[in-house]
């Protein structure tokens, strides 16, 4: 069943080791979930990983959080959870989320300031952005210029792409905390 939802993976093309995003981590964060797929990230580390102690606050409302990395697939399904490898949600990490009802992903955890490094594998990655607000996107991957070929969001049901080698054909130009890419 995992390999039947690889074309989900439409998400960061990079061809290097890491990204290091300086950061002022959310203390408090809400991100609105529509119904139907969300990609998504966490804003700031929780103080615990637990993906049943994250997604507490949209519990019954999805049915499925999807998460690729080091070319891996791992599920999270609440309904069937013998299937489910994947145990734990972090900041730096991008997330699809199938909501079945509409939500809010709600955290209080405690704020810290930190450099993040990302660690990123040759080929598709699936990241997200833990700064405290939106950043050109040009400015926030200046640590990988000219080490990755395009990225995307999917953003509002719609795909945006920043093409670095085509910038008047992209539409993704901010990247911000809470979506993922």
């Amino acid at each position: 069943m995992i390999k039947s939802y690889k074309w989900l993976l439409l998400s960061f093309f990079i061809l290097c080791i890491a990204v290091i995003v300086p950061t002022n981590v959310l203390a408090n964060y809400s991100i609105g979930l529509d119904v139907g797929w969300n990609l998504i990230s966490l804003p700031s580390q929780p103080s615990e990983t637990a993906i049943t102690a994250v997604t507490s606050s949209i519990q019954g409302k999805f049915n499925s959080i999807w998460s690729y990395q080091t070319g891996n697939w791992s599920l999270y399904q609440p309904g069937n959870r013998a299937q489910s490898d994947l145990a734990t949600m972090e900041s730096g990490k991008g997330y699809w989320i199938h909501m079945t009802a509409a939500g809010t992903l709600d955290s209080t955890d405690a704020p810290t300031t930190a450099i993040t490094t990302i660690p990123l594998s040759q080929g598709w990655n699936l990241v997200g952005f833990g700064n405290l607000g939106p950043a050109e996107i040009k400015t926030a991957l200046a640590s990988i210029e000219g080490r990755y070929l395009s990225v995307w969001a999917f953003i509002n049901n719609q795909w945006t792409l920043y093409d670095p080698n085509n910038p008047s054909f992209s539409d993704l130009t901010v990247i911000s905390p809470g979506a993922g890419y």
